[in-house]
């Protein structure tokens, strides 16, 4: 990959993955980590991203979301807004979207959490906009959407269907080979069950079993052993076992196979849901902040969305105001509800130097209060970000 410098018409080789100029052959990157990111992505089938990026104007798709009516939350280091991504599968996912939201030039800051399946990122507006970090993403595999976009539906329902039928089936089959042990069967119809129920093992063991197999060839390909391993192996030799057995004319216990895809893919499927589970729980705290904030400025008074407010600005303050950042009391003296934090419906009397947090309602008094944190950086986001549901904290436990 190469460039030509202005007015020289000399070609300076450029990093692969960053596009970075660097000295040497075009081969060579610019740190340890660009060649980390670009092998892992090489790897996991997904070097299309690099072709993607070179096309004039193309850009992946990222549907029909409008990305430019995201609410973002405006600080010093630019621009900063939550967005879901659905497809992550394993931590080493939220690494490859921190890495390539990292490495994509204007953006200052970029984290993602597993649990909530959201990622928080911060850019600079006048170097990127947010539909074009949403195509980077995409790009990779992932799909991006903003937060309070409904969810697709799972497609791991689909493969526990196939699973739940085929295992229903191969119940019936092999409960009449097991029943011809006491009272026999002609060999003729033997032959016919099983070799039905491996016919029937099959969609199982390929189509059920199918997150499983992709998730341990994506982890041999990452040279890291993660749960997807040991159970595509023991699908694999569970199949390959009845396999060879059915031509032996032996039993093949292929039901076993069947129950345990099943088994596994329930397991998988309350995985998700405990992740949508979080996900939900943190919208509804996040929902229940308010849409305007009011903020003394030189010229009075003005009324503000929550996401324009910064550090520094001063917030005015009355009887039925929702705190829509984390503040200081500067004046004045306070009455305030904060049971969607603490549980308690008991006022606190707040005085000048006490802190406020977003979500807090004031009952009596007047006053202002200097911003401390704003938008995602709030207390009351860090408990949405943060925030784990029964289902998520029960399936470690069952597991």
């Amino acid at each position: 990959m190469t460039a030509e410098l202005p007015g020289e018409g000399a070609a300076i080789a450029r990093c692969p993955h960053c596009e970075a100029p660097v000295e040497g052959p075009e081969d060579r990157f610019c740190c340890h980590g660009c060649e980390t990111a670009y092998h892992l992505l090489q790897d996991m089938g997904l070097g299309e991203w690099y072709a993607k990026r070179e096309s004039p104007g193309a850009r992946p798709e990222t549907s029909d979301h409008a990305w430019n009516a995201v609410p973002v939350q405006r600080t010093p280091r630019g621009d900063c807004t939550t967005l879901a991504i659905d497809g992550l599968r394993c931590t080493s996912c939220t690494w490859v979207v921190e890495r390539v939201l990292e490495r994509t030039e204007g953006v200052q800051a970029a984290q993602v959490s597993y649990a909530t399946g959201r990622a928080k990122v911060t850019w600079d507006p006048e170097v990127v906009d947010l539909e074009r970090l949403a195509s980077r993403i995409a790009a990779i595999g992932y799909a991006p959407r903003p937060v309070d976009a409904p969810a697709p539906p799972d497609p791991l329902f689909t493969n526990l269907a196939v699973a739940v039928f085929g295992t229903a089936n191969l119940m019936l089959l092999t409960a009449a080979i097991y029943a011809s042990w006491l009272d026999g069967m002609e060999p003729r119809f033997m032959v016919l069950f099983r070799w039905g129920a491996l016919a029937l093992a099959t969609p199982i063991a390929t189509w059920s079993a199918e997150p499983f197999w992709r998730g341990a060839f994506a982890g041999i390909r990452e040279r890291r052993i993660g749960m997807d391993v040991p159970i595509a192996l023991a699908v694999g030799v569970l199949y390959v076992h009845g396999l060879v057995q059915t031509l032996r004319g032996a039993e093949a216990y292929l039901d076993s196979l069947g129950m345990l895809v099943t088994l596994l893919l329930v397991g998988r499927i309350l995985e998700s849901r405990g992740r949508r589970d979080t996900a939900d729980a943190a919208a509804a705290i996040a929902s229940r902040l308010p849409r305007t904030a009011r903020r003394r400025t030189v010229d009075g008074v003005e009324e503000v969305s929550p996401s324009d407010l910064a550090p520094g600005d001063l917030l005015e303050l009355g009887p039925g105001t929702e705190i829509a950042a984390d503040a200081t009391l500067t004046e004045g003296a306070l009455q305030v509800q904060t049971s969607m934090l603490t549980g308690e419906t008991a006022p606190r009397t707040l005085a000048v130097g006490d802190d406020l947090l977003a979500g807090s309602v004031v009952l009596e008094g007047t006053g202002a209060a200097r911003v401390v944190r704003a938008g995602p950086n709030t207390f009351t986001s860090n408990i949405a970000w943060t925030q784990s549901s029964p289902t998520s904290s029960c399936v470690p436990k069952i597991a």
